[in-house]
C-alpha cells in the first residue's frame, strides 16, 4: 500500500489453513480426553508463551504465564499449553503423538485443536499465526515486536499492545502506518508486566463471559 499508492483488500491479507478431516479428527479426539464438550466448543484455551526465536523480545515470564493460566483454570477452562518443553507450568500439555510426529506441532491440527477451543492466548509466533486462521476470539501478546510487521489483520484476532506503541518501530515517525494499523487491526494495551497480565485476564473474562477471577499472587 505505501509503496504503490493500493488501497488494503482485506479479502487479500489475513491467514488461511486447509484443516482436513484427519487433522481435525486428531484434535477432537485428543480434546475429548482434556476438557468439556459443549454444543460448538470444547471448554478450553490452548495458551502459547514460550517461543523459539526472538525469545528476548517475544517471551512472557514464567510467573506472568503461571498468572493467566491460573485464570483459565478459574473460569472452569482447560488450559492447553502449546510448546512446553521448558515451562514448568502446570497446565494441560499435548502429547507428541498428536502431532503426527510434527515435534512442536503441525499446522492443520494446531488450527482444528484452536477452532474446537473457546478461545487462544498467545505471544508473536507460530501458533498466533495458526489462532488468526480460525474463527476462534484470539488475543496476541506483544511485548518488543509491532503487531503491524509482524502479523496480519485477521477479524477474530485482537493484538495487546504496550502504551508507547506509537514509538515503536514500524510505526515510530510514520502517520501512514499509524493510519493503516488503527483502520485495520483491533488492538487494546496495557502498561507495565503486571499490566499486561491484568488485560490479558480482563479479556479472557470478556470473551468467556466470566466474572470473580482472584489473582493467585504470584
Amino acid at each position: 500500500r505505501l509503496q504503490f499508492g493500493l488501497e488494503y483488500d482485506p479479502e487479500c491479507g489475513g491467514y488461511e489453513i486447509d484443516v482436513g478431516g484427519e487433522a481435525f479428527g486428531r484434535a477432537f479426539r485428543w480434546l475429548a480426553t482434556a476438557a468439556e464438550e459443549t454444543f460448538a466448543r470444547f471448554k478450553a484455551v490452548p495458551f502459547h508463551y514460550y517461543g523459539g526465536s526472538s525469545k528476548a523480545r517475544k517471551d512472557l515470564e514464567h510467573w506472568q504465564a503461571e498468572v493467566i493460566v491460573d485464570a483459565i483454570k478459574q473460569s472452569g477452562r482447560a488450559p492447553i499449553l502449546l510448546d512446553w518443553s521448558h515451562s514448568p507450568i502446570k497446565a494441560v500439555r499435548v502429547p507428541d503423538k498428536v502431532w503426527g510426529g510434527f515435534g512442536n506441532g503441525d499446522a492443520a491440527t494446531m488450527a482444528a485443536m484452536i477452532r474446537l477451543s473457546e478461545a487462544f492466548i498467545g505471544i508473536d509466533s507460530g501458533p498466533g499465526k495458526v489462532a488468526s486462521a480460525t474463527d476462534t476470539p484470539s488475543l496476541i501478546v506483544w511485548t518488543k515486536h509491532h503487531p503491524a510487521r509482524y502479523h496480519d489483520p485477521a477479524p477474530n484476532t485482537t493484538h495487546l499492545i504496550p502504551t508507547d506503541w506509537r514509538g515503536m518501530q514500524p510505526i515510530e515517525w510514520d502517520a501512514e502506518r499509524e493510519k493503516f494499523f488503527e483502520e485495520n487491526y483491533r488492538y487494546r494495551t496495557y502498561r507495565g508486566e503486571h499490566g499486561l497480565v491484568a488485560e490479558a485476564v480482563r479479556w479472557l473474562q470478556e470473551t468467556l463471559g466470566w466474572t470473580g477471577w482472584v489473582d493467585a499472587g504470584v
